[in-house]
């Protein structure tokens, strides 16, 4: 099977650049109603961590990441709106940030599952082991993939999402590779509704 993509990036393309590209457009068509995902794929040590978060990259430049910038602009847009809003209406944001972790479903909000000794997790502890089921939808049949216990953290500006997301990126099971002295040893997936 085949798959299409619409861009491809190298190692001299900044995160502004996949931003403004790509990234910025999705998170404008998510108050129209649209979900967005941004999929960072890649080999170990090629950069998708730095892309999606930020750091100094390898030309000694310091970029922001995508998803500090995502969590700046849904901020701006989320404000705009809340200033015309009607009577009734309401704009709230919540996230929550799961790892997929040796098979493990895993709440990285919540720093009681990690081991610090093994730089993983360990599956007594509260946030680990999270459930995934299915839930169904709308009267068709369709059924939506669900994780049952992560923690939902509401938020009310981009600062106060930025530090969730910060938090969960540090508790991120991580390890030494030939490429990389703190590679992520898992994927981690960072949900804002």
């Amino acid at each position: 099977k085949g798959y299409a993509f619409d861009r491809r990036y190298t190692q001299e393309d900044t995160s502004d650049t996949i931003y403004d590209d790509v990234v910025g457009q999705l998170v404008e068509k998510t108050f129209k109603g649209y979900n967005a995902t941004v999929l960072a794929y890649g080999q170990t040590g090629s950069g998708k961590t730095h892309t999606m978060s930020g750091g100094v990259g390898i030309h000694g430049k310091a970029e922001e990441g995508v998803t500090p910038r995502v969590i700046r602009h849904l901020f701006a847009i989320a404000d705009a709106l809340k200033k015309r809003q009607k009577p009734g209406e309401k704009t709230e944001m919540s996230a929550c940030a799961l790892e997929l972790y040796n098979e493990d479903l895993l709440d990285l909000s919540v720093k009681s599952g990690r081991d610090e000794v093994n730089k993983g997790w360990d599956a007594s502890k509260v946030g680990a082991g999270l459930k995934l089921q299915e839930r169904p939808v709308g009267k068709d049949g369709r059924v939506v993939p669900e994780v049952v216990g992560v923690k939902e953290q509401k938020v009310e500006t981009a600062e106060e999402l930025k530090k969730f997301f910060d938090e969960c990126m540090e508790n991120r099971s991580t390890s030494s590779t030939k490429l990389n002295d703190r590679s992520s040893r898992s994927h981690a997936i960072f949900t804002i509704t």
